[in-house]
C-alpha cells in the first residue's frame, strides 16, 4: 500500500498541531480498490506494516483510521475498519466522511457495513447520524448514500471546525 500526507491544515483545537492526514491506496483489481484514511504523526511506509489496523494497535501515532474497499463494479463503498482513540472529538465522524466523499467523487452511490460497535442500534450512533438504516429489524448489516453523506458535508464541517483554510473536497478526496 502506497500512502501518502494530504496537504490540508487542521484547526488545533480538533487536532494537536503535529497530526496530519493520510492516505493509503491498493488496487486489488481493474474495479476495486483498498482505500486507508488515518490521522497520525508520520507517513507510513509500504514496508513499515502490514495493515494501519495492525499498526495502530502498537503505536500511540494513530488516534483514527478508517479502511474501505471502494469496488466500482458493484457501485459499492464497503467499510471494513473505523477506529478512532479520541471520543467525542468528531475524529470517527471526519474519518467516516473522507473515506465516503473519496466514493462520492469516485461516482459510487451505495455504502455497507456492519454495526459491530459497542453503540449499535444506540440512538446517538454515528453510522446512523450519517444517514445510514439497518437493513433487517435484528443485525448489524447496514447501508447508506454518499450523495446524502456529501451533502451534509458543509453541517458537519460547521460543528466540528475541522479546518484552518478553505480547500476543494474534490482536489482533496477526489480522483487519484
Amino acid at each position: 500500500m502506497n500512502f501518502t500526507r494530504l496537504q490540508i491544515q487542521f484547526n488545533t483545537t480538533f487536532l494537536p498541531e503535529n497530526m496530519g492526514l493520510y492516505r493509503g491506496t491498493e488496487s486489488l483489481k481493474s474495479s476495486c480498490i483498498i482505500v486507508v484514511y488515518y490521522v497520525g504523526t508520520k507517513l507510513l511506509d509500504k514496508n513499515d506494516v502490514y495493515s494501519v489496523s495492525e499498526f495502530s494497535k502498537n503505536t500511540r501515532d494513530i488516534p483514527g483510521f478508517i479502511e474501505v474497499i471502494i469496488d466500482a463494479g458493484e457501485n459499492a463503498l464497503y467499510i471494513k475498519f473505523l477506529s478512532s482513540v479520541l471520543a467525542n472529538r468528531g475524529l470517527g465522524t471526519f474519518l467516516m466522511c473522507s473515506a465516503i466523499l473519496t466514493g462520492f467523487f469516485r461516482g459510487i452511490n451505495n455504502i455497507y457495513l456492519d454495526d459491530v460497535t459497542c453503540r449499535f442500534r444506540a440512538e446517538n450512533n454515528l453510522y446512523v447520524k450519517l444517514g445510514m438504516i439497518y437493513l433487517e429489524d435484528y443485525g448489524p448489516d447496514m447501508t447508506g448514500n454518499t450523495g446524502a453523506v456529501h451533502d451534509m458535508w458543509p453541517g458537519i464541517l460547521e460543528k466540528y471546525k475541522y479546518f484552518n483554510q478553505d480547500f476543494s473536497l474534490s482536489d482533496v478526496f477526489g480522483i487519484f
